[in-house]
């Protein structure tokens, strides 16, 4: 049912392509539009210490663009050794994996103390990952919850973030006609380079679909984005 050769959408979710453009780079554009919706959300973080938290397709894209809003430092952490290597090629300053670091201990060294101002939840479809990001932020600061939820209530620690002056960001749904477009402007002049994303790219035949999608949820073979060509 998520295939065919045409469907139906809405105007107002409908974004032409730029002449004479059409790329595995330009189909970015997409998740990049809701980084975008998000990143406008945030304060000036000229100089300041993020940590992101997930680096899958969108945690890598979030470290780009916290880089180009002028970021000092940004962390990303992952478990998955191959994401890591890619956050460095994304501009993440850092790389930590849970699994061999202590990452609190880590931002706290590498923020001389200070913790993060910004920490991004980009996992979601669990409850664990958001309350994870309270040790790694300043008083203060903020947390953007990015990563999808699957459950109505997450255990989030509110009398902490009550005494402690964090403000808690969600975002979801973009401006599509406004962000979207911009990413498209973002990709096509070279602001922002997706290319490491797409790690994989497959024919649109049965076993070809079905290995994507396994490589994709089993994270093997260093996948991130794996493409599937229609034609």
């Amino acid at each position: 049912r998520w295939f065919a050769e045409y469907f139906v959408n809405r105007a107002e979710q409908t974004i032409p392509l730029p002449d004479g453009v059409f790329s595995n780079e330009i189909l970015m554009s997409q998740p990049l539009g809701t980084v975008i919706w998000a990143a406008r959300k945030l304060p000036n973080l000229i100089h300041a210490n993020t940590v992101v938290l997930g680096q899958g397709p969108m945690g890598l894209l979030i470290d780009h663009v916290l880089s180009n809003m002028g970021a000092k430092t940004v962390i990303g952490i992952d478990g998955i050794d191959h994401r890591l290597s890619v956050a460095e090629k994304m501009r993440a300053t850092h790389r930590l994996n849970p699994n061999k670091d202590d990452s609190v201990a880590r931002v706290a060294e590498l923020t001389d103390g200070r913790m993060a101002d910004l920490v991004v939840e980009a996992v979601g479809h669990q409850t664990a990952t958001l309350p994870q990001c309270f040790p790694h932020v300043r008083d203060g600061g903020t947390i953007l919850a990015f990563g999808v939820p699957d459950d109505d209530i997450y255990p989030v620690p509110f009398r902490e973030l009550f005494f402690r002056n964090l403000t808690l960001i969600g975002s979801v749904i973009p401006q599509m006609q406004r962000d979207f477009p911009l990413a498209m402007d973002w990709i096509t002049q070279g602001r922002i380079d997706v290319s490491p994303l797409i790690t994989h790219e497959f024919r649109f035949e049965e076993d070809q679909v079905n290995a994507a999608y396994e490589m994709f949820t089993s994270h093997s073979d260093g996948v991130i984005k794996p493409i599937i060509h229609f034609e």
